[in-house]
């Protein structure tokens, strides 16, 4: 194996794509994997998933097949945050009372890192794998923080707002919109603050 090969299978594990994995399940061939996986992420960046509006009104065995189908390409090709995920989203639609909320989280989630994928393969592999992965959070730790950061622009502490948005930069946050996330910083270094406060009571 080359060294961009290596460069780029361990920047896929930085993102959580267990790339040397499912090359042994491709039969130890990591192009036929490469490009089995690009092009499910190009798919995911250019269509996203089925909007949760859409997901709510489907018959449940539609609901259920749909999140197996998902379910059954992210484990194949080690995609393992968004198969758990899925995984435990269709337990649920089996039991009955789909989580409607982990599916929000999905479709935040799988279109997120279906860009980080492609950037990869495209040739950032070497980029990224140099730089360290942002940890993980949940998106109520982030609404925990943005709630935070709303009442510190609110009483002008601009010192905390900083410390917060520092904080929310330090992770990828499960469940919350990146482009949302980042209009909400933005704004605030804008000093658009009411702007901000509004886009986060939003979320």
């Amino acid at each position: 194996m080359d060294e961009n090969t290596k460069a780029q299978q361990q920047a896929l594990i930085a993102i959580g794509v267990a790339a040397d994995e499912a090359t042994a399940r491709f039969a130890g061939k990591y192009e036929l994997y490469a490009k089995s996986l690009k092009k499910f992420a190009a798919g995911i960046v250019a269509d996203g998933v089925t909007p949760l509006a859409e997901a709510r009104v489907m018959e449940a065995e539609e609901l259920r097949r749909y999140a197996h189908s998902l379910k059954g390409v992210t484990a194949n090709l080690s995609i393992n945050d968004a198969y758990r995920m899925l995984q435990e989203f269709e337990q649920s639609v089996k039991d009955g009372s789909p989580d409607f909320a982990q599916y929000q989280e999905i479709e935040a989630y799988l279109p997120e890192v279906a860009g980080r994928i492609v950037t990869v393969l495209e040739g950032g592999g070497q980029q990224a794998a140099g730089a360290p992965a942002k940890p993980p959070g949940t998106g109520a730790e982030c609404r925990g923080l943005l709630q935070d950061l709303s009442e510190s622009l609110l009483y002008g502490k601009a010192r905390v707002s900083e410390q917060i948005i520092a904080a929310l930069a330090e992770k990828t946050w499960s469940g919350i919109d990146p482009a949302s996330l980042s209009k909400i910083c933005t704004a605030v270094e804008d000093y658009d603050y009411a702007g901000a406060m509004e886009m986060i009571d939003a979320l």
